[in-house]
């Protein structure tokens, strides 16, 4: 944080998580579960983990060469943290699963935007590490899109927005950070496609954190948190993306 976010104690933050207020100042809005993403009517068995997507390409490998995508972690912040978040959950059986899914010459999205063309077009069968918020617009208009939870291991985006000492009207962003954080505001966020994890408003919703961890365990839960090594230890990201480029014989 570097002293550059006000710590601002939202009136909100009593009807949170303890874990949603660590950051002084700092607060996760939302969060946004990285899923699988795939047509069920060309994909019968869903990937509902990374093991069973294997299996799907294992069944059937010609099918799915060149025909598998996820975000490109050389390019894409997001999906270098997703990965270092779930690798660090999984530890060297991660590795092993990704490094089956390289052999076969898996597409790769600079954006979430790209990847989700590339699947409602056909080109790729099955979307892995791909943000919900853009499958769930998607299915709105795709009948037979559909998206899986990672039920082994699954990682949650964590959309964070706090107020800097350089902000215009801090004022007014307090009140929008408070609306936010509040029932009506964590209601909207539902509404838009944004996961909401404030307890009080699961039974008045559809789509809340409550709901996925009682689906899932909490134990199965990945938050991509805050992760101070990587902003000071720049050897750690290199030696990351490294094995990363390894895994998918991009070096």
């Amino acid at each position: 944080l570097r002293g550059e976010v006000i710590a601002y104690q939202s009136q909100e933050s009593f009807y949170l998580p303890l874990w949603a207020t660590k950051y002084s100042g700092l607060y996760p809005i939302s969060l946004d579960p990285a899923v699988t993403v795939y047509y069920k009517n060309l994909v019968s068995t869903p990937p509902i983990t990374m093991q069973a997507l294997n299996n799907i390409i294992r069944r059937a490998p010609n099918i799915y060469q060149q025909r598998i995508i996820t975000l490109n972690s050389e390019t894409n912040s997001e999906a270098f943290l997703v990965n270092w978040f779930w690798i660090k959950a999984k530890g060297e059986t991660g590795w092993e699963l990704l490094g089956k899914i390289g052999q076969t010459q898996p597409l790769f999205a600079d954006n979430k935007n790209a990847l989700m063309d590339t699947v409602i077009s056909g080109a790729a069968r099955i979307g892995y590490f791909v943000p919900a918020s853009s499958v769930l617009f998607a299915k709105a208009r795709y009948t037979n899109l559909e998206f899986s939870y990672l039920r082994d291991s699954q990682p949650l985006f964590m959309n964070y927005l706090g107020i800097t000492q350089a902000a215009s009207h801090p004022n007014s962003a307090k009140l929008l950070l408070d609306f936010l954080l509040s029932q009506d505001g964590q209601i909207a966020l539902s509404q838009d496609g944004m996961l909401p994890y404030r307890s009080d408003v699961a039974e008045v919703v559809d789509y809340h954190l409550d709901h996925i961890e009682q689906d899932l365990g909490a134990s199965s839960l990945v938050f991509i948190d805050i992760e101070p090594i990587l902003s000071t230890k720049p050897a750690a990201v290199e030696d990351f993306l490294k094995e990363w480029q390894s895994t998918y014989g991009r070096l």
